[in-house]
């Protein structure tokens, strides 16, 4: 039986969530006066454990306890070891160190990092559903032709990939610009080697590559998803985007916010598109209903 109210608790964290930016990015822009203000930045550090309380509630509502626990066990898994072998040989996006305060993993890297891993990339999967969604497909099953069932999910985690990789092009910027990690060896794209961002995408492809193979053989839940858990997706991808572009503006780097707009804005608008869409299919199937009655 399902929890009825699960939804209510996907917009309470949200909702949380949106807060905790909101007040991260005060932080960040203006100095602690009083032990009221000193309490409330507090809030803000935990926005990352508010985004993985949203994207684990928001899977459980529309994948489902079991997908949930498999999908974030395998994006965790893929994205600590891309950190581990990337901070220790260099591997897959460049050879890094994160700053000494960042350091309580195996004195490598956060221990928030690997469930950072976890909430961008189902964001990235969640946000190509929809698309999917919008243009009213469905999921690849292991019962469609093997060309189209292959194409599908290559297509798709491309998409999951690329939504990351794009992500990355300004948080990337923000954060090394505040001292969260450092570059080795620098690199073309304000010194960040090109391998990162391909990395990035790598790693989200792989994961959800995996994930929607193993999705295929399963009953699929694309009917699952309501119009409030659609938004609240875009919106986080959003917040993201906006969290990254305020503190670039902050820091002095109107460039990094421009940067952000025209690689993950586009996203955004789409996936906006592909709601209404949704929308306005849904209520012509109700008018056609009713009129056949």
């Amino acid at each position: 039986m399902r929890d009825t109210n699960a939804p209510k608790y996907v917009l309470l964290s949200f909702g949380l969530y949106s807060l905790s930016e909101v007040v991260f990015v005060w932080r960040m822009s203006f100095p602690i006066k009083g032990e009221f203000f000193k309490l409330l930045y507090k809030f803000g550090g935990f926005s990352l454990y508010f985004a993985v309380a949203f994207v684990l509630l928001h899977s459980v509502v529309t994948l489902g306890k079991r997908k949930t626990a498999i999908f974030f066990s395998l994006a965790v898994l893929i994205g600590f070891l891309s950190e581990l072998f990337g901070t220790l040989y260099g591997w897959i996006f460049g050879q890094y160190y994160y700053s000494e305060s960042m350091r309580s993993l195996l004195g490598l890297m956060s221990f928030a990092t690997p469930f950072s891993w976890g909430a961008i990339i189902y964001i990235c999967y969640s946000l190509t559903n929809l698309f999917l969604s919008g243009l009213g497909g469905e999921k690849p099953r292991q019962t469609d032709r093997f060309w189209r069932y292959i194409g599908a999910i290559v297509l798709l985690s491309s998409i999951d990939g690329l939504a990351a990789m794009n992500l990355d092009m300004i948080l990337e910027l923000v954060s090394v610009s505040i001292g969260a990690w450092t570059w080795s060896n620098g690199g073309p794209y304000f010194g960040i080697p090109i391998s990162n961002f391909i990395g990035w995408f790598l790693v989200t492809f792989v994961s959800t590559f995996f994930f929607r193979n193993y999705e295929s053989y399963t009953k699929q839940e694309m009917n699952r998803i309501n119009g409030k858990i659609d938004c609240t997706i875009v919106g986080v991808y959003s917040i993201y985007l906006s969290r990254n572009a305020a503190l670039a503006l902050v820091i002095g780097h109107q460039e990094y916010a421009l940067i952000g707009v025209a690689t993950m804005l586009p996203f955004v608008l789409i996936a906006l598109l592909m709601f209404l869409v949704k929308r306005s299919r849904a209520r012509i199937g109700t008018s056609c209903s009713q009129e056949k009655l």
